[in-house]
């Protein structure tokens, strides 16, 4: 009953021009010891344009707006509680702040009141890391636990019932 997903990173040429078959995909996993596989109907597909203003207005907002505020912030969470734990809390500095500028500048074009939110609250948790490497106030295992297991748990919405 959980719900689950998967996000793929796959390159296209930067050459390509119109529309670009991504191949064929299946996924196999188990569930209450069988095994089972899942295949697209069609091969993905994706259209290859010429300009940024192009790929703004053909974006589908809703799900890139998931994808930043659920899966990207979650998974940064999750890098960011591992260098403080590794005592690397200037890499996780640099780390959110490579996030927010290139959500950021994402999100000036897409305009998502919810990733404008999101990027608030990476503000804040940039903040935190820089009293951290500062040595100002120190980030305590607990803390950094406490961090890790929120990007597991809000990184997987549906997992728990």
């Amino acid at each position: 009953g959980q719900e689950r997903r998967i996000w793929v990173t796959l390159r296209v040429p930067s050459n390509a021009a119109g529309v670009v078959s991504l191949g064929r995909f299946s996924l196999e996993y188990g569930a209450g010891g069988e095994r089972h596989r899942l295949t697209f109907a069609e091969t993905p597909r994706v259209a290859a344009v010429a300009d940024e203003q192009h790929y703004f207005a053909s974006l589908d907002a809703k799900s890139w707006e998931r994808s930043v505020v659920v899966d990207q912030y979650n998974a940064l969470r999750r890098s960011v509680a591992t260098a403080v734990k590794d005592g690397r809390e200037r890499d996780a500095v640099a780390e959110i702040q490579k996030y927010r500028a290139d959500v950021a500048a994402k999100n000036e074009k897409v305009q998502s009141p919810e990733v404008t939110r999101q990027l608030a609250e990476a503000e804040r948790l940039e903040a935190r890391m820089q009293d951290a490497a500062s040595g100002a106030a120190p980030v305590t295992p607990m803390e950094a636990k406490q961090l890790r297991a929120l990007g597991y748990a809000e990184g997987r919405p549906g997992s728990r019932k």
